[in-house]
């Protein structure tokens, strides 16, 4: 199983988010997430945090 984190600080909105290179492997070890803005992704987190669920889980990529 593998755990990924997302720090911010101070980053432009209009950046997108997405994994290192070097760790994804179209074969072996695919994306788990989609690609997404920062602003998009801080948007979504405020609004599942009120409901008391995690954005995490809607960015996930069906298997």
């Amino acid at each position: 199983e593998r755990v990924s984190v997302v720090m911010f600080y101070a980053l432009d909105p209009e950046k997108e988010l997405e994994p290192a290179p070097e760790l994804v492997d179209d074969e072996k070890r695919p994306r788990q997430y989609a690609k997404m803005k920062i602003k998009d992704y801080l948007s979504g987190f405020y609004e599942t945090f009120a409901r008391g669920t995690r954005v995490i889980d809607t960015v996930k990529m069906s298997e």
